[in-house]
């Protein structure tokens, strides 16, 4: 087994992997300590991605074709392993194939979206520009104002809280985000022609 990218044998021994049809053993895996497990929860936990989505791309795509490539090799393990018949372990090895193809696919697609403004008869002709990323923190932002941190006045970062859900989001309708309670939250890879000033995090 692998922890942080190192191969390790498990600190608690092995296991054996038994056929469900016949009952043979056909292999065996690490037996991981209770150590070990929370060693690798907390690699998890810190883990920053550095990938870029091409390269993403690439490592599915090349994972699918190799599924294709070693399809009957891979059915055979299915097989042994969980005691299915060739047909469906086939079956198995396929499915996997669409779903590395369409994830392989999907990864470079942008998540951001724009929303056009003019939709109510109080709407302005502007956009919202979105991108959808893990927050780690929320500033409330204003041009003639001050940057309120989440956790200053309260209803202004309830607000942010509420308006954020999860997304950063431009907001440039509020002439006083402290007294209104209505921020504008701001995102540094944002398009740098969204009305409003510059981007803050």
């Amino acid at each position: 087994m692998r922890i942080g990218g190192q191969k390790i044998s498990g600190d608690a021994g092995s296991l054996e992997v038994f056929n469900p049809y016949n009952n043979e053993v056909v292999g065996t895996v690490p037996r991981a300590s209770r150590g070990q497990v929370q060693q690798a929860l907390q690699i998890a936990k810190e883990f920053k991605p550095k990938l870029t989505r091409y390269e993403r791309q690439q490592i599915l795509t090349k994972t699918a074709h190799l599924l294709v490539a070693r399809r009957d090799e891979i059915s055979d393990l299915i097989t042994a392993e969980a005691g299915l018949s060739k047909k469906d372990s086939l079956y198995e090895v396929g499915c996997a194939f669409d779903v590395f193809s369409l994830a392989s696919q999907l990864c470079i697609l942008d998540d951001g979206q724009i929303f056009s403004c003019d939709l109510t008869p109080r709407g302005q002709k502007r956009k919202i520009f979105t991108q959808q990323e893990p927050l780690k923190g929320v500033k409330c932002y204003h041009p003639l104002q001050p940057s309120v941190e989440h956790g200053g006045p309260q209803d202004c970062a309830q607000h942010c809280h509420q308006q954020s859900n999860g997304m950063q989001t431009d907001r440039t309708d509020s002439p006083d985000c402290t007294a209104t309670g209505r921020c504008t939250l701001r995102s540094r890879s944002a398009p740098s022609n969204v009305p409003g000033g510059h981007r803050e995090t």
